[in-house]
């Protein structure tokens, strides 16, 4: 297995490389779907591979046009674009996990799973966000981490932990817990 690939889908089989990925240095883009499926789990279009791990690193992209479930997410950086009316859905592995990239496009986010999932990027999505358990941290004691998700539906807990002041200018909805840890605006 290359170390440090920029982007790594890993199923319970072993490490899987996706089209036109490859160990750092190499080209770092693809699309999904192409050619390499994700395994045997795909439903209609979509990738729902709930048991899996997808690492997106820096200087890695991650582009596709379906739906995607994955166990976990992590990485040092990158950008994961999704489409509108599509979602990405993460954490049913229940791990504790860090991905400090970009998620962009107009599709939704959802965190599923009894782990914590923090995003320390500047996340650009629009699509709504939906903890339905676990954790979602927003930040991890620094200075980023964002979303631009208008609309968050909070059934589990939703958390803001950052050391300088900043302003959440949508809506949380819900019947979670909200926790603002660091600066408060």
């Amino acid at each position: 297995m290359p170390t440090l690939a920029r982007v790594e889908f890993q199923q319970e089989a072993g490490w899987h490389w996706l089209d036109h990925y490859h160990a750092a240095g190499g080209a770092a883009s693809g699309t999904v779907p192409g050619s390499f499926r994700f395994g045997q789990n795909v439903v209609g279009t979509d990738v729902n591979e709930p048991t899996s791990l997808l690492v997106v690193n820096t200087g890695g992209t991650f582009n596709t046009a379906v739906n995607i479930t994955v166990g976990s997410l992590n990485g040092t950086g990158g950008t994961i674009n999704m489409p509108s009316g599509k979602t990405l859905t993460v954490g049913a592995l229940g791990t504790t996990d860090s991905y400090a990239g970009v998620i962009a496009g107009a599709a939704a986010f959802s965190k599923t799973g009894s782990g914590t999932m923090t995003l320390s990027g500047s996340n650009t999505y629009t699509g709504s966000t939906t903890i339905g358990s676990g954790v979602l941290q927003i930040g991890n004691g620094g200075t980023t981490g964002s979303i631009a998700s208008v609309n968050v539906i909070d059934n589990a807990s939703l958390a803001f932990n950052r050391s300088d002041n900043i302003t959440f200018g949508g809506t949380i909805t819900g019947t979670g817990i909200l926790t603002q840890s660091g600066a408060v605006s």
